[in-house]
């Protein structure tokens, strides 16, 4: 009896086991390459400093950094790793800035710790001079670089009643930003493009209150989520109530706050690659433009605005957006048939040029990568080999407390 009782229940148990990978596969889109590749050199970087090769560690993870890892666990072994290599400085400013980004989280309470520990006077605090490489970014020896993921600046509140920004507002960035194509990170990340998040854009600009958002003339800026100038996006959290009004609404529903980063990394995109201000695309949508049915003309007007090309603009940013992981308008995906094709075409030559050079130096670096995981395998069958160096102990005390 207990049996056939029992049976039943051990095959509901069975199948829902084999569920939840197909569950977990739809809560959880696949990462893209550049989201990969950070993961690898995070993973190498774990490997190192678990064998306590704390300077080959650094690499990786500042690499995982650059790459797109923006996580807490890859912002905290970057900085332990500096400490643990006599690099203190360094380690408490990054502490320090793990405190900000990271703020109401564990992470902040781990670099809390941290800096209590290195910096019990709290003397540093100044961000020290860094040499710069060609391409504006930091050399590598110990300097923490200034990658994409690293210029997400929150604004703090400056109208009495409006809540600061939530962390959760701040991870979903820094979640989308770490799954973007490599080469569309890299693309971002050279052409300074800066991320920006507010309360409301009050907060930052109090006279933008009764300004008109160009295009939708029915509603302000105060009332709007989000606006690109160039390559500087700014995400407002919360929109004002009313037209004049200060109060704000409640947050973005996440869903579509998702869209609005895509959306807005779309503007910056474009400004980078001169798309819309290209004569090439702009007889594309020239041609749809007059192709559009006039019973449509009203609904999609914003796509259609002349001033400047705006509407050419929107477009892009709408397409690039789906290219980058998001999803385009049905609408718009309808009736630029010709921007469409042109815009996947140009992404499709800047991967392929920017793949080739990126080949050049790939067999190097898969080489030492190959040999620092092969050492950390053998290593973990019986500690060092001939010819590799223990763990320095004088090194030990400083990470003692960071396990």
């Amino acid at each position: 009896m207990n049996i056939s009782i029992e049976a039943p229940r051990i095959r509901l148990v069975i199948m829902a086991l084999y569920m939840v990978p197909a569950l977990l596969s739809l809560c959880f889109p696949p990462k893209s390459a550049a989201a990969s590749e950070a993961d690898t050199e995070y993973a190498y970087g774990l490997a190192e400093y678990k064998r306590g090769n704390y300077r080959s560690a650094l690499k990786h993870f500042q690499t995982a950094l650059d790459k797109g890892n923006g996580s807490p666990d890859n912002y905290i072994h970057l900085a332990h790793s500096h400490a643990a290599v006599g690099e203190r400085r360094q380690a408490v400013l990054l502490y320090r800035e793990i405190e900000k980004i990271f703020k109401g989280g564990p992470a902040e309470q781990t670099a809390e710790l941290c800096i209590k520990r290195l910096d019990p006077k709290n003397q540093d605090r100044e961000e020290p001079k860094m040499p710069k490489t060609a391409s504006g970014g930091s050399l590598s020896g110990g300097a923490i670089r200034s990658g994409l993921i690293n210029r997400i600046t929150v604004i703090a509140p400056t109208v009495i009643g409006h809540p600061p920004v939530s962390p959760d507002s701040v991870a979903m960035i820094r979640t989308v930003v770490s799954r973007l194509p490599s080469y569309i990170y890299n693309i971002l990340d050279e052409g300074n493009a800066t991320i920006n998040i507010g309360p409301n854009i009050i907060d930052k600009w109090p006279d933008a209150l009764n300004v008109s958002k160009p295009g939708m003339e029915q509603i302000t800026l105060a009332q709007e989520h989000a606006r690109t100038y160039n390559r500087d996006i700014y995400f407002w959290e919360r929109v004002a109530t009313d037209a004049g009004s200060k109060e704000l609404g409640p947050p973005m529903d996440p869903s579509k706050f998702r869209q609005e980063i895509y959306y807005q990394l779309g503007h910056a995109l474009d400004d980078c690659l001169a798309i819309t201000t290209n004569p090439e695309y702009r007889k594309k949508w020239e041609k749809d433009r007059d192709d559009i049915p006039p019973d449509q003309v009203q609904r999609l007007k914003y796509y259609l605005n002349p001033v400047n090309y705006a509407g050419a603009g929107e477009v892009c940013a709408c397409y690039l957006s789906d290219i980058m992981g998001s999803t385009a308008d049905t609408e718009v995906d309808k009736y630029f048939p010709r921007c469409k094709i042109w815009i996947k075409e140009k992404l499709e030559s800047e991967e392929a040029k920017r793949s080739s050079l990126a080949k050049k130096n790939t067999g190097k670096e898969a080489s030492e990568k190959k040999t620092a995981v092969m050492s950390y395998l053998g290593n973990t069958r019986g500690g060092a080999k001939k010819g590799q160096e223990e763990p320095k102990k004088k090194e030990q005390h400083v990470i003692r407390f960071m396990r």
